[in-house]
């Protein structure tokens, strides 16, 4: 039974900025080193490594290195840029398999009202994932109105790993206000009837 799954528990990734380590001004010890140690944001993925040594000569050198994230079990949320309200969505879950043993479990979704915090949608399906392989989980999600702001929270939970992510979906309204002009020219010493009836936009005020 997925309610008896620990879905609440699973560590949620939530750092997934663009940017890895900056640091324009680097000094070497007296060997010549360099000791470089950051964080990495959340994201399974690559990062390219670039940097420029020199000497107060201009003698100068490079590096360019990659750097791999993984891990033996992940899940990638499909985040579209955003939503509307009353929309109805599928949102799609990569679930990556690294480890040599087939994993199968269970994948919940969940959305939150940011503003109020309450639960809006909670979904869970099953997936089974062959070893170095991937599958895709499909949601399909109905966005109410009044919600300008979604917490997107996925897990996924086989028999040896866990992994979470949440992100946010920003909902925009799904109507807009239109502006109909009717152009129309004056002069002093005449008088027009304009007619605005073409202006009424299936009854709308």
């Amino acid at each position: 039974d997925s309610d008896d799954l620990p879905f609440d528990s699973v560590k949620l990734r939530t750092n997934f900025n663009e940017t890895a380590f900056f640091c324009p001004s680097i000094k070497t010890n007296d060997k010549g080193e360099a000791h470089l140690e950051f964080k990495l944001p959340e994201s399974i993925t690559s990062w390219d490594f670039h940097a420029i040594a020199h000497t107060k000569e201009l003698d100068y050198a490079t590096i360019d290195t990659t750097i791999i994230v993984e891990k033996p079990f992940s899940l990638h949320a499909n985040m579209p840029r955003f939503l509307r309200n009353t929309d109805k969505s599928s949102l799609s879950v990569t679930i990556t398999n690294n480890s040599a043993k087939t994993q199968s479990g269970k994948a919940r979704l969940t959305l939150i009202n940011a503003q109020t915090g309450a639960k809006i949608i909670q979904l869970t399906k099953s997936f089974n994932v062959n070893p170095n392989q991937s599958t895709v989980v499909d949601f399909q999600l109905a966005i109410p109105d009044e919600v300008s702001l979604l917490i997107c929270h996925t897990a996924a939970i086989s028999q040896e790993f866990t992994d979470a992510e949440q992100q946010f979906i920003p909902v925009l309204p799904n109507m807009c206000q239109r502006l109909t002009t009717v152009p129309f020219a004056l002069t002093d010493s005449t008088t027009y009837t304009i007619s605005l009836k073409n202006l009424d936009y299936n009854g709308s005020n």
